[in-house]
């Protein structure tokens, strides 16, 4: 587990770090293709597994992504996040909109989807 204050802005912090550039350009030359599509794109990005080994990932901790497929798997888990939130929203009588909508609805909105998993997902607060 990390002893590391977690917040996006720590995070993106940790992002520009020595250590982070140096690991995450060591990932890149040793893959070189996005492990989701094959693709050798210019634009390979290094994703985290787990935020539990910020500062000592291994190799298993991290997957290389392109960006395309990089992109649809943040869309695809914030999609499942927002999707429970609606389950306990409905239950609790806070939102009336089919599902389709609220995905609409949150997804288009960074500070509307982040308050609504603080309040509805606290457990994925940490992740922000």
């Amino acid at each position: 587990m990390t002893n590391f204050e977690f917040s996006e802005e720590k995070y993106q912090e940790y992002l520009q770090s020595d250590h982070w550039l140096e690991f995450s350009e060591k990932i890149k030359r040793e893959r070189i293709v996005c492990e989701e599509c094959g693709s050798s794109k210019p634009w390979l990005e290094v994703h985290h597994c787990n935020y539990d080994c910020l500062w000592h990932e291994t190799d298993d901790d991290v997957i290389l992504y392109c960006a395309n497929c990089h992109e649809k798997l943040h869309i695809d888990i914030d999609k499942r996040q927002l999707t429970i939130c609606h389950r306990e929203m409905t239950k609790k009588g806070k939102t009336k909109k089919s599902l389709d909508e609220f995905l609409q609805m949150t997804m288009a909105d960074r500070q509307l989807k982040k308050k609504i998993i603080y309040k509805y997902l606290p457990m994925f607060e940490s992740i922000w």
